[in-house]
């Protein structure tokens, strides 16, 4: 029965930590409050109903840190990639008739790309004990982490949009703006399409999809996909 309760506890804590997310970032004391008197203590009663008090002590500095990566780390990567996402639309959204975050297809899978590889490795090196050469996930974190801030700060000014006044802007995370004034804009038209599902992916479906293709005097046609 305490094993049983104790499962419940680990779940509730872990439930309580992720809807506590919603506090941030306005009430980031509530946040911190919640976490530190509420959530984690049930986690540490829970998995002392569910061990001994001999097998507690040998284990809870481990289950503190399996703690900090599932209910911590995890939800506040994911938090700071979309509020990221977020502030950058809000910061360069201003006019513009349409905005996307990244000046390509596959901008914004770099920086998501890191993240899951600094969860991966953290969870690694939180999760295998056996590890002989504890320096190597070490450096993996270090050097993910490192990517990750950095793939965040050089994407920030790379995006792409329709200007109500400027028109077509593209601006690449290595400073080349390329721009495409109304002027030179010979033709705007909606193009559907079928979307069919991949075997691959369980996940996606079959639908009807919409490309709007701008056509320009000088330059390639530009295309935005809904």
């Amino acid at each position: 029965m305490k094993n049983f309760i104790g499962k419940i506890l680990i779940g509730l804590s872990i439930v309580i930590a992720y809807v506590n997310l919603q506090s941030l970032p306005e009430n980031i004391l509530t946040y911190i409050l919640i976490i530190i008197l509420v959530s984690f203590p049930l986690y540490i009663i829970g998995h002392r109903l569910r061990r001994t008090l001999i097998i507690f002590k040998e284990k809870v500095i481990i289950w503190s840190f399996a703690y900090a990566f599932v209910a911590l780390l995890i939800p506040l990567l994911f938090f700071s990639y979309t509020q990221y996402e977020q502030l950058k639309t809000d910061t360069f959204n201003e006019h513009f008739i349409l905005f996307e975050s990244t000046s390509s297809v596959n901008g914004g899978g770099i920086s998501l790309g890191f993240m899951l590889s600094l969860i991966l490795f953290v969870s690694i090196r939180i999760f295998s004990s056996d590890i002989r050469r504890k320096w190597i996930p070490n450096l993996l974190i270090l050097i993910t982490l490192t990517a990750y801030s950095t793939s965040l700060y050089v994407l920030w000014e790379d995006y792409r949009g329709i200007h109500a006044d400027g028109g077509l802007i593209t601006n690449k995370w290595n400073g080349v703006e390329e721009s495409i004034p109304w002027e030179n804009v010979s033709r705007i038209y909606i193009d559907p399409y079928v979307h069919y599902a991949s075997l691959s992916n369980t996940s996606d479906e079959t639908h009807i999809s919409w490309a709007m293709v701008i056509e320009s005097y000088s330059n390639k046609d530009v295309l935005y996909r809904f």
